[in-house]
């Protein structure tokens, strides 16, 4: 089948092809479809002035909310040539990578493409799909025929085989529909039990040349998480699963030829650092053939990461680290479930700057039962490590479904976000003097798989 995937803006400006998006299009050409890409937000971006970029690179994602009506008006030439892309195209099936800060561009464009070219049967994937966020507010639009939550891969493959022989939308574990407008949750789909077992990714079908200002390709170590933090949506995650080592390098070895001269690789992981051992042993392979790489991603400040090892990280070529600290205070983490003590981030952190490998720390204000206590700690904290740090992620706290918090709430004191707000401004005017960058926003969803 023809198939076309599309991934609306705006989303916090594309370091790399989005790693889901990536293997779902992968899939679907190891099963023999057609398939092809539009990453609307990498395209659009190009052609945003400033003051638009700025904001994509910066603002926090509830400034997003009505952003997306300002591009389809300010940039309606960009949207009329793709739907005059589509018509050339001519695909059977429309698939949307949705996110939270995508998904009302994304309703918007999938209600457009269906008015225009109704026999296209148009699929909902992606983070903001899941039940308990948008999923079943998305199944009940006329112009969305199914869609998919959860790991897409098996559910994907099962959805369109179905609509290639029956031509109809079946009840398949994973994925929400609606039948005679009545919702129906089918239930949570399969998660891939071997990573090794997934395909190749395949980047040809992604405009490379857009993502250059980066020179980034996507790769993935593992799924899930380790860790039972509270605020977190660990509910939403299956099993911890790591690929071998073997199986990483191949890829490696194989994306370094087909893509010269691009060698750099954003770990699209919740964690780096779960699998010391797993990245241990990567790293004596990437040595052992002499391959020239660059790696980044987000880690955890592991208790047994040291030394020695973030030593030989560097050496096989890990240049960042971008570290979830949340909160410098030790009672606020350990209250939500962060079974860590503040001195040993401060070791792995002081550790991994003298390895020589960046170091970044994401930082979170407003979180639950914060107190005034609690962000002082912080911001001591960043003052105590300030010479090691390049940059810190400022997140404003907000409750996730699926998590132990949102299902709890009676448990938790809530921050008032006018209190938030106070919080990240004191934070970033600390970290201006002390020559340390506020990082780019990420969307935590982006942490999920």
């Amino acid at each position: 089948m023809k198939i076309l995937l599309i991934r609306c803006p705006p989303i916090s400006t594309g370091h790399c092809p989005d790693i889901g998006l990536v293997y779902i299009a992968s899939c679907l050409l190891e099963e023999g479809h057609d398939v092809s890409v539009f990453d609307l937000n990498i395209e659009l971006y190009h052609i945003l002035d400033k003051v638009d970029k700025d904001i994509l690179k910066y603002s926090n994602l509830h400034s997003f909310e009505n952003f997306y009506e300002t591009l389809l008006i300010k940039y309606s030439l960009f949207f009329e040539n793709v739907f005059n892309r589509i018509e050339e195209l001519k695909p059977e099936i429309a698939g949307f990578n949705v996110w939270n800060s995508n998904a009302c561009m994304s309703v918007e464009i999938a209600k457009r493409l269906k008015d225009r070219f109704p026999s296209v049967v148009t699929i909902f994937g992606g983070p903001e799909c899941y039940p308990l966020l948008s999923g079943e507010k998305f199944a009940k639009e006329t112009f969305i025929d199914l869609v998919i939550y959860g790991e897409a891969e098996l559910t994907i493959k099962k959805a369109i085989e179905s609509i290639y022989k029956d031509r109809r939308i079946s009840s398949i574990p994973g994925s929400i529909i609606n039948v005679s407008g009545a919702i129906k949750d089918c239930g949570w789909g399969e998660y891939v039990e071997k990573l090794d077992d997934l395909p190749r990714i395949v980047l040809d079908v992604f405009p490379l040349g857009l993502y250059a200002e980066n020179n980034l390709l996507p790769i993935s170590f593992s799924r899930g998480c380790l860790y039972s933090c509270e605020y977190c949506p660990r509910g939403m995650y299956p099993k911890f699963r790591w690929r071998s080592p073997d199986n990483i390098i191949q890829e490696i070895e194989y994306l370094i030829q087909k893509y010269p001269g691009m060698n750099s690789f954003r770990v699209c992981d919740a964690s780096i650092t779960s699998n010391l051992k797993q990245i241990e042993e990567l790293c004596d392979l990437i040595l052992s053939k002499g391959l020239d790489t660059r790696l980044q991603g987000f880690a955890s400040t592991n208790p047994k990461l040291n030394y020695k090892l973030l030593s030989k990280m560097k050496t096989a070529g890990f240049d960042n680290l971008c570290y979830g600290v949340e909160s410098g205070s030790e009672r606020l983490l350990k209250k939500l479930g962060k079974k860590i003590n503040i001195e040993t981030i401060e070791r792995v952190i002081k550790e991994t700057f003298e390895a020589g490998i960046g170091v970044a720390v994401d930082m979170m204000v407003g979180m639950p039962d914060e107190s005034e206590e609690d962000f002082r700690q912080s911001i001591d904290f960043l003052s105590r490590n300030k010479r090691y740090i390049h940059a810190v992620g400022i997140n404003e706290y907000g409750d996730l479904p699926y998590s132990y918090v949102f299902s709890h709430m009676r448990e938790f004191l809530r921050i008032p976000n006018e209190i938030k707000r106070i919080r990240h401004k004191e934070m970033k005017s600390l970290i201006d003097p002390f020559y340390i960058a506020e990082a780019q926003k990420f969307n935590y969803n982006s942490k999920i798989n």
